[in-house]
């Protein structure tokens, strides 16, 4: 696979740099060469709709003029880069995978009165974290959206914002002094500062869903979690009548510390008990009734297993169709495209010079190191972190099949599963009060 960096991206990241340690000390108290940094910001987007405002907002902030709507401009330049970047190296990665790219359709979804003023709220202190400057905030400055997260998580048209901005609050407050801290993370701050500013000034971009029947070959699973939260992104090719398409479902239940390893796999069989079942031994889904929007695929409807297999280490995924995220949700990060690779040799520099991305692989896949070492087939995502990398999601060895198959296997062995032992004890507690 040619995986070539395009010109401009590297470029753009650096701009991307600048602009957040800018946003680490704060536009409160611009330099010279901070304001300079704007300045290549504005030059960047010349011939572009956003470079009249862009450069009128630059100037302002320069002079003082500390408000909303300029600072919401800036946002909104960071958030394009990061965008353009995206596309550039989706282009690269659907040239070398032959994989067919398709525009999902927007609307925008309606704000009424209440959520408007919600939005405000969260925008004025987005323009106060920036002045203040992310790598300069303490809880006196942190604390005082914990009131506004209250009525935004209230209305559900605003669950996207509510979304984002808690979980920034949260790792603001969990570092806080951020002065204390030797390295900021000031990409990731920057990432959801924009994008909150984005979501505070505008109601979503929503990508309308359309049912869809058809046969859904299951590729492989993504596993994600922390202490209290497990999530599963189900990674797939739909055929319909007319078209092959890359699909990804996910399924999300809460979780204790108690609940861990094979364990994890009793929370989300439940949600889904026929994906499930052909992550552990491969079939063909037959599918109706489900609400596909993009490449999101919202399980529901009904699903029936076949008796075909669907080996996916054989699966050819060229001309099938790719739907990235709407314009305003794309970043390098998020992409996440599934490759089926075939006699592999996985050495020092990866597979065919693309390095293995190890620490994305949950310690609840059952893939580890050594079986990734040596697999021969495999199913990965290919992400961009600042390079190229490929996430192993399952892998092979002759018959031997690493991944979560044995994690799911393992789960009907255990006699007695902390799940079970729990729920019975919460129903104890529960008929007694």
């Amino acid at each position: 696979m040619d995986l070539s960096i395009p010109p401009g991206v590297s470029e753009a990241a650096e701009l991307t740099s600048s602009l957040d340690a800018v946003l680490g000390d704060g536009f409160a108290r611009l330099t010279p060469k901070q304001t300079d940094v704007l300045r290549g910001l504005a030059a960047t987007f010349c011939d572009t709709p956003l470079h009249g405002l862009l450069s009128t907002a630059v100037e302002a902030l320069a002079a003082g003029e500390l408000l909303s709507h300029h600072l919401a401009v800036i946002a909104a330049a960071r958030s394009a880069l990061e965008g353009a970047r995206s596309d550039a190296l989706l282009a690269v990665a659907a040239q070398a995978t032959g994989l067919m790219i398709e525009q999902p359709q927007v609307t925008t979804a309606s704000a009424g009165p209440e959520a408007q003023v919600r939005m405000e709220s969260a925008r004025q202190w987005l323009v106060e974290i920036a002045l203040a400057g992310l790598s300069q905030l303490d809880n006196a400055t942190i604390v005082p959206v914990i009131a506004t997260l209250e009525g935004i998580q209230a209305l559900p048209e605003l669950q996207g914002l509510a979304a984002m901005l808690t979980g920034f609050a949260n790792e603001l407050l969990d570092h806080a002094p951020t002065s204390a801290l030797a390295e900021p993370p000031l990409r990731r701050w920057g990432d959801l500062w924009a994008h909150c500013m984005l979501l505070s000034h505008g109601a979503p971009e929503i990508v309308p869903g359309r049912s869809v029947s058809g046969t859904l070959a299951v590729l492989g699973a993504d596993i994600r979690h922390h202490d209290h939260l497990l999530s599963l992104v189900v990674h797939g090719l739909l055929e319909e009548e007319e078209s092959r398409r890359l699909v990804r479902t996910t399924l999300s239940a809460w979780k204790v510390d108690a609940v861990s390893g094979a364990e994890i796999w009793g929370l989300l069989e439940p949600l889904a008990p026929e994906l499930i079942k052909v992550l552990a031994a491969p079939k063909l889904l037959r599918i109706s009734d489900m609400v596909l929007a993009g490449g999101d695929l919202r399980w529901g409807g009904s699903a029936t297993l076949t008796r075909k297999g669907a080996d996916p280490f054989t699966i050819d995924l060229s001309g099938a169709i790719f739907c990235p995220p709407p314009p305003r949700d794309r970043h390098p990060i998020g992409l996440s495209i599934p490759l089926v690779l075939n006699q592999i040799t996985v050495g020092e520099d990866g597979i065919g010079g693309v390095p293995v991305a190890i620490d994305r692989v949950s310690p609840h896949s059952d893939y580890d190191p050594p079986e990734i070492a040596s697999s021969t087939d495999m199913v990965a995502l290919l992400r961009f972190d600042g390079g190229w990398s490929l996430q192993p999601l399952a892998g092979r060895k002759g018959k031997k099949v690493f991944g979560p198959a044995q994690g799911i296997a393992a789960a009907k062995k255990i006699k007695k599963p902390a799940l079970r032992i729990l729920q019975e004890r919460a129903g104890k507690l529960l008929r007694r009060s």
